[in-house]
């Protein structure tokens, strides 16, 4: 890695250190949601250029500033270094500081095909055309929402890998799409290993970190299995669907603790940040998450954390509906070929291309059953969440995508040909993240009876 490339990231990582253990604490999964957060702070500077019409590396330093002096005075008042250890452990002291080893060796093994200068069409022509736009200042984005020439660059994204990747852009050596692509594959890689972190939780403190180490290394490969080209090519799938699972896993299975919500509602933050997608996958999380909230807290804090956890985010489709009429996407407006083609057709040829995509379900529901069947005998869900929202975030998410490709506007052949596989990455990663927990659980769950008749035999 070029100390060109160290620069870029350390523009993103350095300014966002402070922030993310003041939110987060000093947990495993603070150093993997640096490159997140800091992404998530050039956002915020890039709406901001594009809002005013001005230059967007001030508006990058000037946030960067403001988040530092707020996480230093929140430190500062509550004395948190003090209260927080040095290293987390988990439950009864168990570290997870092996299963977070294990995700980040997934992750390195996972971008091996990072050794290839591999940067694909939509990478140049959405995400690193935005970067450019940015790069040019907030005036030329502005301009491209409402110009129909950049109708092909969907423009009205939101821009989190394009403000990134201009952050770097704009401190070290200029546009340079080999850089780009090292970093947007990076933040996808930092939010597997936190996702990874997450699903290691599920296993009780009872029980040798070992375990979890494996199933962790097993995860990030299996996501990075899933993603395809598509990890390490410039694109921001993964960026989002991997933000959205680790947005469902610290809000609808965790305990409800204050910084396991804290990773949720940044995980959150970064899906509907990066693309349209993300938003609706982080929509249907919010309503999942306030649900799990009436049940255990009531209605006033449900309406709250979700308010919190989803607010932000209607920041940037408001300004474009405002300032563009909702600006020129691809997949809206009118088009011959969408003419010809009826709802049913649309919905007979996307069902069984999306069902291709999850063809390993089958044997996802029979160890999914085994270990639920597992957990039932033992009563071992205890004080984790409704695994059932997991359930229901996938079936929600996928009748969303297929609601799109039915409604939309584009020829449904070459638009499922060119994108099916993508978003699809985000279901599969679910069912991915599911397994794991079960297998956790229910692991857990044998050994502790075993653990119980020792005892009882010993006595």
């Amino acid at each position: 890695m070029t100390p060109v490339v160290l620069g870029d990231l350390a523009v993103l990582a350095v300014p966002a250190a402070l922030p993310t253990l003041t939110v987060v604490g000093l947990r495993v999964e603070a150093a993997a949601l640096v490159l997140p957060v800091g992404a998530l702070l050039s956002t915020a500077a890039s709406y901001a250029a594009i809002v005013t019409g001005t230059a967007f590396a001030p508006w990058l330093l000037a946030v960067d500033v403001v988040a530092n002096l707020l996480a230093a005075a929140l430190l500062l008042t509550r004395g948190r270094f003090v209260r927080v250890p040095l290293l987390e452990r988990h439950g009864g002291g168990r570290s997870l500081l092996l299963p977070a080893c294990a995700a980040a060796g997934g992750a390195v093994v996972g971008l091996a095909g990072l050794a290839r200068h591999d940067v694909d069409w939509d990478a140049r022509s959405i995400w690193f055309l935005h970067a450019r736009l940015l790069l040019a200042g907030g005036h030329t984005y502005r301009s491209a929402l409402h110009s129909n020439a950049y109708a092909f660059s969907h423009v009205d994204y939101p821009t989190l890998t394009s403000s990134a990747v201009a952050a770097g852009w704009s401190a070290f050596g200029g546009i340079n799409y080999r850089h780009a692509q090292i970093v947007v594959a990076l933040i996808g890689a930092s939010l597997l290993v936190c996702l990874a972190c997450l699903v290691a939780r599920c296993l009780s403190s009872r029980r040798s970190p070992v375990i979890a180490a494996l199933v962790a290394f097993a995860l990030v490969l299996a996501c990075y299995g899933v993603a395809g080209v598509g990890s390490i090519d410039g694109y921001s799938d993964l960026v989002a669907a991997a933000a959205a699972v680790v947005a469902a896993v610290a809000l609808l299975v965790l305990p409800l603790e204050r910084v396991t919500v804290t990773i949720g509602v940044l995980g959150c933050w970064t899906a509907g940040s990066t693309k349209q997608e993300g938003l609706v996958a982080a929509l249907i999380v919010v309503l999942l998450f306030a649900l799990r909230l009436v049940v255990a807290r009531g209605v006033k804090q449900a309406v709250l954390a979700a308010a919190l956890a989803f607010g932000p985010l209607v920041v940037w489709p408001l300004f474009v509906a405002a300032d563009a009429g909702g600006a020129t996407s691809g997949f809206s407006g009118t088009s011959s070929a969408r003419a010809a083609q009826s709802h049913s057709v649309r919905l007979h040829l996307a069902v069984p291309a999306m069902e291709h995509q999850v063809r390993f379900l089958v044997a996802f529901l029979v160890v999914s059953v085994l270990a639920a069947w597992v957990l039932h005998r033992r009563r071992a869900e205890g004080r984790f969440g409704h695994f059932t929202l997991l359930w229901a975030f996938f079936v929600a998410d996928v009748a969303a995508l297929l609601f799109t490709y039915v409604a939309g506007s584009l020829e449904i052949r070459y638009w499922l040909r060119s994108s099916v596989s993508r978003v699809m990455v985000l279901p599969r990663l679910i069912l991915l993240v599911e397994l794991a927990v079960w297998i956790l659980l229910a692991a857990d769950a044998t050994r502790c009876d075993e653990a119980a008749s020792d005892r009882t035999v010993s006595s």
